[in-house]
């Protein structure tokens, strides 16, 4: 998945074209690589603790961390 198509949410990305000028490109790139990488572990720990028959699981398709790209 690609790093800038992760929502970081309305609040987030206003804050961050706020700060633009004031931080480097790396540190905006590690900012969205961490809310991937957040986003990842999130769905890793829903789907290891949530049986398969519940209907939780079953509605977090999108969230299996095997469709990601490392």
């Amino acid at each position: 998945m690609d790093y800038s198509k992760v929502g970081i949410g309305f609040t987030t990305e206003n804050a961050v074209k706020a700060v633009r000028n004031n931080v480097s490109d790396k540190q905006l790139l590690d900012f969205h690589l961490s809310c991937r990488n957040f986003l990842k572990a999130v769905a890793v720990k829903l789907l290891n603790k949530t049986a398969v028959q519940y209907p939780l699981a079953n509605n977090l398709p999108f969230l299996d961390p095997r469709l990601y790209p490392t």
